[in-house]
């Protein structure tokens, strides 16, 4: 229920906010001759198929993100009982041994029955971790597709063209960046949203108050990781349909871009 609650979470946001993601995408992603600004990356996605062209690429981000985030919210979670689990398993040993029933009782009444904080982060990161490394080369194939000048045909078409200019390591580029950037977002995010949502006598909280919840926190986390992003995306575009390879790496580009633009360039 996890796994299929997650996956259709994802793909129902991500296909409301398509078009917000191709614009976003032409922005961080610019050429030598053709920077847009907000405005004129909508125009240029329109002009490139209309509405079909807002939704570029998305075919592989409805394919990405239904694994990705089912894994997430199933990594997170079975690794959240998990730690429980263990949790109360040393404290009915503790108990035991003491060999009380007052002391039995004590220890009952001051069991937590939520993660720690620090808890939270390494669950969330490691949802963030497996989530990158399952499918990173759809998010490859899809920047690529809906970068300005991008490889054009189907899914299936982009991936064998990026392996046969760039090997299969072509498919990675940008990963580490990725992977960081997913790792701190869904360990931030998820902690976030844990110790936010309210939690009043084991009732959950209303739908619409999660859901503000979530939002704030995601809106936090993608500022803060914004800058991994940019780089993530540069890194998967340089060499694709002429575009010049400029960066050897992430930290290079992350030097790259501070130096010529600064911290507005990472935004």
């Amino acid at each position: 229920q996890q796994f299929l609650a997650g996956g259709v979470a994802g793909a129902v946001s991500k296909t409301l906010v398509a078009p917000m993601e191709r614009v976003s995408t032409l922005l961080m992603t610019p050429t030598a001759h053709q920077r847009f600004s907000v405005a004129q990356a909508a125009q240029h996605a329109w002009r490139d198929g209309g509405l079909g062209g807002l939704y570029r690429g998305h075919a592989a981000t409805l394919i990405k993100i239904f694994p990705a985030s089912a894994i997430q919210f199933a990594v997170f979670n079975g690794l959240k009982d998990r730690i429980l689990a263990a949790r109360q398993r040393r404290q009915g040993q503790a108990a035991a041994a003491a060999a009380a029933a007052a002391a039995s009782t004590t220890s009952q009444q001051q069991q937590p029955q939520d993660l720690a904080n620090h808890e939270r982060l390494a669950a969330g990161a490691a949802a963030g971790a497996a989530a990158a490394c399952c499918c990173y080369p759809l998010e490859s194939t899809r920047t690529a597709m809906s970068c300005a000048g991008g490889v054009r045909g189907s899914l299936v078409q982009v991936a064998r063209a990026v392996v046969a200019s760039h090997g299969l390591p072509g498919l990675y580029r940008g990963f580490r960046a990725s992977l960081l950037g997913d790792v701190l977002g869904n360990a931030l995010g998820f902690t976030a949203y844990e110790v936010g949502a309210p939690r009043g006598g084991g009732v959950p909280a209303p739908p619409h108050v999660r859901g503000l919840i979530g939002a704030c926190s995601a809106a936090c986390v993608l500022t803060l990781t914004m800058p991994l992003e940019v780089v993530r995306r540069r890194l998967q575009v340089q060499g694709l349909a002429g575009r010049p390879v400029l960066y050897r790496g992430t930290l290079d580009c992350l030097r790259q871009v501070l130096r010529k633009e600064g911290v507005a360039g990472f935004y």
